[in-house]
């Protein structure tokens, strides 16, 4: 598959899951990821590297999942579960101002990166055909790699001060 092809398909599948999670949102998500933040120092290395690493993870089996398409549903459980904390922090009290201001920061740059990556991945099949080889599916995964690692520095250090301006209570940092 085309990579613009696959990047509009991961595109619409993240859009769907968000919608999922807000129309029908799973409420055991926090006993299933856990508390965001929980037990996290902010502003550390330790929380840049733990939110890379975990980041990093993932995308490369959605990467993997998506050479025979099924990344497309990770993809879509992605935006589902994005749907799903969106739903339950506002229908426990926090404004839409506060969640936007917890998950947007990185998330602008975390998403762009997993759907990058998806659609590299369902390059792959395609790309083996061609005489470039696995050139281009490898370079945007290493620019996902790249954006992945930006979205971890902002959301260590940028979100959780941005989400307290924002008035979000944040899990305790062990400070």
């Amino acid at each position: 598959m085309r990579f613009r092809k696959a990047l509009a398909i991961a595109t619409a599948a993240f859009t769907l899951g968000v919608i999922g999670g807000l129309i029908a949102p799973y409420e055991g998500i926090f006993e299933l990821i856990g508390v965001p933040g929980k037990g996290i120092k902010w502003g550390s290395l330790q929380a840049f590297l733990l939110i890379y690493v975990h980041n990093v993870v993932a995308t490369l089996v959605i990467f993997g999942l998506s050479i025979v398409y099924v990344g497309f549903v990770a993809v879509a459980l992605n935006g589902y579960m994005a749907g799903t904390v969106y739903e339950l922090a506002t229908s426990r009290g926090l404004t839409s101002l506060q969640v936007l201001a917890a998950l947007l920061p990185h998330g602008v740059v975390e998403v762009p990166a997993i759907l990058i990556a998806s659609a590299a991945g369902a390059e792959v099949l395609h790309s083996l055909r061609s005489a470039r080889g696995l050139r281009g599916p490898l370079r945007r995964l290493t620019l996902s790699l790249v954006l992945l690692a930006l979205a971890a520095y902002i959301e260590s250090y940028i979100t959780p001060r941005i989400s307290a301006a924002a008035g979000v209570p944040v899990a305790p940092s062990g400070r």
